[in-house]
């Protein structure tokens, strides 16, 4: 290496060490001191403007009566996971290290003359509090902000601005329907162009009742209403819509209905589609709004779809009774435990937990749309404390192994091989 270059570089590492040394060691540590000693509570309104922004655009989120609403640049209830998450970072937010600042240092190095962000917040009592972001320090993870009554400059986690620079889209509700989760659903509707899809809960089943009666996969149909009772618009097409035939919803091609144990039902209507999503709106509601396409395909989906491949819903652990044809089994609770009795006479407590284990476990490896006759050779009943399933079994010409629930209109076809080691174990010696 050249003299010349070796002196150069050395420059170079020494004057960074010493800009360093000025953001770094000469400053002083504050350990975990809160920027602001103050509780999320206490906190009742928060103005937040991004640089380039004028100053009726900002944000402004407040509370009215418990509830947050965002109140500028709209008029909208608020997100109240993102209000929480914007008022915890601002009562938690840790001060790294404050700068020492002499008389005549440019303030304008540290970015604060034209801050990237400004965040102002009020407390119940009257009093404003706020931070001005500025750059980041020589290491990104840090960032330079300066409080609104403070003339210190301080360094903070540059995450935290990331996390307070909320649109006023970040922080509207942006649920379609305001639900309580733990509410059932009782009916399932959807109106489509062609046909109708219609559930219904029956006891502790789902059942498809239009266009073909059979039961659904419970975990289909809870996933289903899961993701409806969760879910959030796209973006908003128009707060309000004196002609609704723009986006397809005068004539809606989709409507569901979610009807509950309690309370209003939940109506969705779909419309046109939009690019990527669809135009929709909760009726109860003024906006028109755009609807994940992925929850439009759940909609549009074959009610074959949704019907549920397995003989019994019933977990093996849950059963408490069980007949096969004339043969009656039934749990017992002793001072050694659970045991199985027929007819008085006690059962290989092994054998029956894996019949259970087997039979509640089997699915169809095919449904036939219709209620085929046939010969039953087998019939199987479970009972739990809340339930009764029952399924007759039998046998095609041509060996296939063909089975219908009881109330079903479709037909189940079985693995043979899987059905006939169900068979060998049909069969219950007493002890």
């Amino acid at each position: 290496m050249k003299r010349s270059t070796l002196v150069a570089a050395v420059v170079l590492f020494l004057l960074g060490g010493y800009a360093y040394w000025l953001q770094d060691d000469g400053a002083r540590d504050q350990g975990s001191e809160t920027v602001f000693a103050i509780e999320m509570d206490a906190i009742a309104r928060v103005e937040i403007r991004r640089h380039g922004e004028e100053a009726e655009n900002r944000v402004v989120i407040e509370r009215e009566e418990g509830t947050w609403r965002v109140v500028s640049p709209i008029m909208a209830p608020a997100d109240t996971s993102e209000v929480e998450l914007v008022l915890e970072n601002l009562a938690t937010m840790e001060l790294e290290r404050a700068i020492p600042i002499e008389v005549g240092t440019d303030r304008g190095a540290f970015g604060i003359e034209t801050p990237r962000l400004e965040v102002r917040f009020f407390t119940v009592d009257g009093a404003e509090h706020g931070l001005r972001f500025g750059k980041d320090t020589l290491t990104p993870a840090n960032q330079y902000v300066e409080r609104i009554d403070d003339a210190a400059v301080l360094v903070v986690a540059s995450v935290l601005s990331n996390n307070l620079a909320k649109t006023a889209w970040d922080l509207r509700d942006k649920a379609i329907f305001n639900l309580r989760e733990n509410v059932p659903a009782k009916r399932i509707s959807v109106r489509r162009p062609d046909d109708a899809l219609v559930l219904e809960h029956e006891g502790e089943h789902w059942i498809v009742t239009t266009p073909r009666r059979a039961r659904a996969n419970r975990f289909d149909v809870t996933g289903f209403l899961s993701r409806f009772r969760r879910a959030e618009m796209v973006q908003i097409a128009a707060e309000t819509a004196d002609d609704l035939s723009e986006y397809g919803l005068a004539s809606p091609r989709l409507v569901l209905r979610i009807e509950l144990d309690e309370g209003e039902p939940i109506v969705l209507e779909i419309g046109n589609k939009n690019v990527l999503d669809y135009f929709a709106r909760n009726p109860s509601r003024p906006q028109v709004f755009l609807l994940k396409a992925g929850l439009v395909e759940l909609l549009e989906q074959d009610a074959r779809d949704l019907w549920s491949t397995r003989l019994f819903d019933a977990p093996a652990y849950e059963v408490t009774q069980f007949q096969i044809n004339a043969r009656r089994v039934d749990k017992a609770t002793t001072d050694a435990g659970d045991v199985w009795r027929e007819a008085g006479t006690e059962l290989d407590k092994k054998t029956v937990a894996e019949l259970l284990s087997q039979i509640t476990a089997i699915e169809a490896t095919a449904i036939r749309p219709e209620a085929l006759p046939f010969e039953s050779l087998t019939t199987i009943t479970l009972w739990t404390e809340t339930a009764e399933e029952e399924i007759k079994v039998g046998r095609e010409k041509d060996d296939t192994v063909i089975a219908q629930r009881r109330g079903d209109a479709v037909t189940l076809e079985l693995d043979l091989e899987t059905w006939r080691e169900i068979e060998g174990l049909l069969n219950l010696d007493p002890l």
